[in-house]
């Protein structure tokens, strides 16, 4: 880990580790190169389309503070208040889950299987959560990574407060340290992207949304 975790256009998401054997994943290096982290590679046949370059100073963010969200809670639904006011004051929080039911969930409807295994071995992202006035539940809003043709684009929405899937069980959150706000410029092909002087990628600190959100508004003054 060199503390900058790359912007997504550096790298396309792959669901691939070292671990991984399944699908194409067994033919991908997934090893730490700087090839593998941040890259661009030649697209005019005429100028030698198909190499690659490692880009150096790339765009990123790095991370501030992390942690985990739960601890202390002594009962399901006081667990679900805190990840509530951390999805709230600062955004999305990653949680492990059990994927295995929802491979054929169609979605459309919130998941509320009490009878589903708990056990973790996938990890998705709690962005949000609402209550459906039909049948009167609370739900999260929960981001998955099998693309927009799965679920509620991309999306679906489990019952609030029982734990199911084991959603609640194991959540995390982070803030960022700092990010990318204006780039150092670089050819397509990434060939003029070593050794330059001079301007460097511009980096700004982020705002913990809870610092503000915590001030005294001006009407309660």
């Amino acid at each position: 880990m060199n503390g900058k975790i790359a912007y997504d256009t550096c790298q396309p998401y792959i669901a691939c580790s070292a671990e991984s054997t399944e699908g194409y994943c067994k033919h991908v290096d997934t090893t730490c190169t700087p090839e593998n982290i941040c890259r661009t590679c030649g697209g005019f046949i005429s100028l030698g389309a198909g190499e690659c370059a490692a880009i150096v100073d790339y765009p990123h963010a790095t991370l501030g503070e992390y942690g985990v969200i739960g601890q202390g809670a002594t009962n399901l639904m006081e667990r679900a208040m805190m990840i509530k006011k951390e999805v709230y004051t600062r955004g999305p929080v990653a949680c492990g889950i059990q994927a295995i039911p929802l491979k054929d969930f169609m979605a459309g409807d919130i998941f509320s299987d009490e009878n589903a295994p708990t056990s973790h071995n996938h990890v998705v992202s709690i962005v949000g959560y609402g209550h459906d006035e039909e049948t009167e539940k609370d739900y999260w809003i929960v981001r998955n990574s099998w693309g927009q043709y799965w679920g509620e684009l991309g999306f679906f929405r489990i019952e609030i407060g029982k734990d199911l899937l084991g959603i609640e069980n194991e959540c995390a959150w982070a803030t960022p340290g700092s990010f990318t706000v204006k780039n150092e410029p670089c050819t397509e092909d990434g060939a003029k992207c070593e050794g330059k002087e001079g301007m460097q990628t511009v980096q700004q600190l982020y705002v913990d949304p809870s610092v503000y959100l915590a001030q005294p508004t001006m009407a309660q003054e």
